[in-house]
């Protein structure tokens, strides 16, 4: 009898995900915990970041957050794990606690370019505006050196949008606004837009 593999498994799980039905991604993971659990196993950090993605879908922050810091236990050296743990305190209200995750984030992908981002949200909401600053400048710099690679990546573009909205540079914000809407028209397989990334860049939150 045919076993799918846990990767496997997670792998569909994401799928349902994608396909807008994370309630069905969440059974499909649950009945793999039990599994698991039998064999005195434990879900591996893609599964529990999973996890956090559904739950954030449904908007249960506090089980999203949970398993976001799982994720980021088993592998401290996976940025976007520790990225999802400081989404998620910022939507619970407590970007104090999101800072330390999300320096570690910035720390562990220094290429990357949305960590930034999603910190200097967090210091924003705290009122350190110098150092917000100085996160979504190089925020926007890491993202601009990887467009020169992929030039019409709607993930990339999405979060340069973004970062230029937050530094009130409204021409740059249009334009990449621009591009992006026309590399979502010319993609004819669609393009992941999250990257396993808790939230769209465009709904990060901003200060009250």
């Amino acid at each position: 009898r045919f076993k799918p593999s846990v990767a496997e498994l997670i792998n569909l799980a994401n799928l349902e995900r994608l396909a807008d039905e994370p309630e069905q991604a969440l059974e499909i993971l649950q009945r793999l915990q039990a599994r698991l659990k039998k064999k005195k196993q434990t879900l591996p950090a893609a599964g529990h970041n999973l996890l956090g993605l559904c739950y954030g879908r449904l908007a249960r922050r506090d089980l999203s957050f949970e398993h976001y810091r799982q994720a980021a236990e088993l592998e401290p050296a996976t940025g976007r794990y520790a990225a999802n743990c400081g989404y998620a305190l910022m939507h619970l209200g407590r970007p104090g606690e999101a800072v330390p995750f999300l320096q570690c984030a910035v720390a562990a992908d220094p290429a990357d370019g949305h960590e930034n981002v999603i910190l200097g949200d967090a210091l924003r909401h705290l009122g350190r505006e110098d150092e917000a600053l100085r996160e979504f400048h190089e925020g926007r710099r890491r993202l601009e050196i990887q467009l020169q690679t992929s030039p019409d990546s709607a993930y990339l573009l999405t979060w340069a949008e973004a970062v230029c909205q937050r530094l009130g540079d409204d021409d740059a914000m249009k334009n990449y606004a621009r591009r992006k809407a026309e590399s979502v028209r010319a993609a004819t397989l669609g393009v992941p837009t999250d990257e396993l990334v808790a939230g769209a860049a465009g709904t990060l939150l901003q200060p009250a």
